[in-house]
């Protein structure tokens, strides 16, 4: 578990971020992250909660993100 929610964390996710294969929750919410989501975040096999709303993403959503077989909620608000 991974949780820096609420943490006043800013700008874009820094790209080694996300090379961690074992994650199963990832939660950055209520923060100020921007940009894209990083397709680093396909190295994350494990993950199975991501939890991003209530930040500043912008685009469509990765398609990348169906290649999460273990991903059972995800919350990009």
């Amino acid at each position: 578990v991974l949780d820096i929610s609420s943490d006043s964390f800013h700008g874009h996710l820094p790209i080694d971020f996300c090379h961690l294969p074992l994650l199963e929750n990832l939660s950055i919410s209520k923060n100020n992250v921007e940009g894209l989501i990083p397709q680093t975040l396909s190295h994350c096999r494990g993950l199975q909660i991501l939890s991003a709303e209530d930040n500043q993403f912008y685009g469509s959503i990765p398609k990348f993100l169906g290649s999460l077989s273990k991903l059972k909620r995800l919350s990009i608000r």
